[in-house]
């Protein structure tokens, strides 16, 4: 039979792991139970149980995979690769779904999910011999605390591994892979070592287990092993749930209900340093190998800045809440990145904050900025660091930038100074600004910048009459408020393309000189601010102290906007045959337009989205960060619906 197929049906049954590797369980307000059964040497954990709260949710989504079934898409699809392999190859397509499907339906999916549920990572240890340096793919472990199906799931799950051995042996012609199956601290486990039959191969182990009601499938034999340690009550085992670092990261977040994330950086990186530091140490000469270990230091330093990250999810209502912290190692402060971020230019004041956003606001985005300056020094010094090589290209870029009469740390980065606002209002339009040092210098540079892209335009249209479409006609604006401001427009729109112009130390674009005036207004105080807008105020997470950042998304017209794009990629698939001349081609292209289409009613439902909103504060050594998700309850989707 055609390889092609079979391996076709290996990814059929493996998707099957893929499901109950990457089903998201919420949980209650019980404590995570399934996480003492993970040692404290990985690098992410990933803890969820089933929360009745969230039934709604199920119930949401459930509906928008009920639609994507009703459009025929799958069976689009199957006919699409049915009429472009043979009779027999489709025939033996059908053979590997089918097989897939009924190996598939041998688990109950829905019980897995019922109580607990952890995922858990662990970078692989180098093997490191001589200048003879490997690693390994990462271990993983699912676990899944079930109902009264365990003995039944754990079959059905060891058919699927079986069926992927079987398929994968007869597309190789061979028998060399095997499934071993062996009892370890009271659990029955059935493993295939996909790797046995390559020479010098790391062993890549996938395994399920059953452990009373614990189902467990994992990659990699001592990660399993002693997780069925802990699982036993082996006391000379050590969990992270005993871990002091690990308690630590989530002693100030708010309790987590449904779900708990804990990723230490340090500890995933830490196997990466030895493998770089070990290739490192067989270079010979000494210069050189200072100048790469010292470049190796710096670019290590970048996500070395974060000790670990940990969230916490929980629902209240028809909202879901998070919590997350981001610390930084001890010694942050002395790394040379952190002064990109870490200074007083990255802290926005409170009072700041809903300045410039009006009553009729939809969405929002208060932004801090980095330190351009910093950066830019950053990436220099980084340059430098690679020794006379990086000194030199740096010199290129500097003799580049001479050449064309723009210092881009003179002409931009110095002008970038402090928080930047984007704001969303009711009927589309937006504004968006940002201060700056020198607001006439800023304006100087604009106008530079406009008029270098209109000579561009206009002379690409010389080329390409299709640029004429481009270009750029500039009207100054008769305002009143808006002194200096300029709009613009396309000679293929007769609609303004945006306003610009800078006020009150800010560079302002906007869509309309109304939209831009209301926001002024605003600030001064002369028209109602967003505290006046009951829903957005009940939504939003608002400061209360000096911030990083603070959002907020209106996602009410989702589905609509995703039924929107899928009718441009739908007419724009169907275009594209039209410049094709091979007609196989065509039809491909023509039916692919076609299943894009179907696609329609299944963003349609989802219309379940009200609004995110978050609010980020730095202390110096931790970000945090609180996010709400807000979605419409099923009386407010029908009433919705109904109209």
């Amino acid at each position: 039979m055609n390889i092609r197929s079979r391996m076709f049906g290996v990814f059929l049954l493996g998707a099957a792991f893929c499901t109950s590797a990457v089903m998201s369980p919420q949980a209650s307000a019980a404590d995570f139970g399934l996480i003492r059964a993970v040692p404290d040497d990985v690098f992410l954990v990933v803890a969820a149980k089933h929360n009745p709260e969230q039934a709604f949710l199920d119930e949401y989504w459930g509906e928008v995979c009920k639609t994507l079934r009703e459009t025929g898409v799958g069976e689009d699809l199957m006919a699409l690769i049915g009429s472009q392999i043979g009779e027999n190859e489709m025939n033996e397509v059908n053979r590997l779904k089918d097989k897939a499907q009924r190996l598939i339906d041998g688990v109950n999916w829905g019980d897995l999910k019922t109580q607990d549920f952890v995922f858990a990572e662990r970078m692989a240890a180098p093997d490191i011999d001589g200048s003879n340096i490997s690693m390994g793919p990462p271990d993983f472990i699912c676990m899944f605390r079930g109902g009264k199906a365990a003995e039944k799931n754990y079959t059905g799950l060891v058919a699927i591994l079986q069926g992927m051995v079987e398929e994968i042996n007869t597309a190789r012609g061979s028998q060399q892979l095997k499934i071993a199956k062996s009892d370890d601290k009271g659990a029955k486990i059935a493993s295939c070592n996909f790797t046995a039959s390559v020479p010098g191969a790391p062993p890549i182990t996938l395994s399920v287990s059953q452990r009373d009601d614990v189902i467990i499938i994992s990659f990699g034999e001592l990660l399993l092993r002693q997780s069925l340690a802990l699982l036993a009550g082996d006391k000379s085992a050590k969990s992270i749930a005993a871990n002091a670092r690990f308690k630590s990261a989530f002693s100030d977040l708010a309790a987590a209900e449904d779900q708990l994330v804990f990723f230490d950086m340090q500890r995933m990186l830490k196997p990466v340093r030895r493998i770089v530091s070990a290739a490192l140490g067989g270079q010979t000469d000494a210069a050189q190998r200072e100048k790469l270990q010292g470049f190796s230091d710096r670019m290590f330093d970048l996500p070395g800045l974060i000790d670990y990250t940990a969230t916490t999810i929980r629902t209240e209502g028809h909202s879901v809440y998070s919590d997350v912290r981001v610390a930084l190692v001890k010694d942050a402060k002395s790394k040379p990145f952190y002064a990109v971020f870490g200074g007083k230019m990255s802290v926005t004041g409170v009072d700041e904050f809903a300045r410039y956003l009006p009553k009729e606001t939809v969405s929002y985005e208060v932004i801090s900025p980095i330190d351009f300056i910093a950066f830019s020094q950053f990436v220099e010094d980084s340059f430098k660091a690679y020794g006379d090589e990086g000194a030199m290209l740096w010199s290129k870029w500097e003799e580049f930038q001479v050449t064309a009469k723009f210092d881009v740390e003179k002409e931009v980065f110095s002008l970038l100074n402090g928080t930047s606002t984007n704001v969303m209002l009711e009927g589309g339009g937006w504004v968006g600004m940002m201060n700056v040092t020198d607001p006439e210098f800023a304006k100087a540079q604009l106008n530079r910048g406009m008029e270098f892209l209109s000579t561009q335009m206009t002379a690409a249209a010389k080329q390409n009459p299709m640029f004429g479409m481009m270009a750029i006609r500039r009207v100054p604006v008769k305002h009143e408020t808006l002194a200096g401001f300029e709009t613009i427009y396309t000679a293929m729109n007769p609609m303004p393309a945006a306003v610009w112009g800078v006020t009150d130390g800010k560079l302002m674009f906007g869509s309309s000189i109304d939209a831009i005036e209301m926001c002024i207004n605003t600030a001064k105080g002369t028209h109602p601010g967003m505290k006046k807008n009951a829903r957005l105020m009940a939504e939003a997470i608002v400061p209360d102290k000096d911030f990083f950042s603070a959002t907020l998304q209106d996602q009410r017209n989702m589905g609509k906007e995703l039924q929107a794009l899928i009718g441009v990629v739908s007419f724009a698939s169907g275009l594209m045959p039209m410049a094709i001349p091979d007609p196989e081609v065509r039809s491909i292209l023509g039916k692919v337009a076609g299943m894009i289409a179907k696609l329609s009613p299944v963003a349609g439902k989802i219309d379940f989205f009200k609004s995110t909103s978050t609010c980020t504060t730095f202390d110096g050594q931790n970000f945090w960060t609180k996010q709400v998700t807000h979605y419409a309850s099923p009386e407010e989707r029908k009433v919705a619906n109904a109209s």
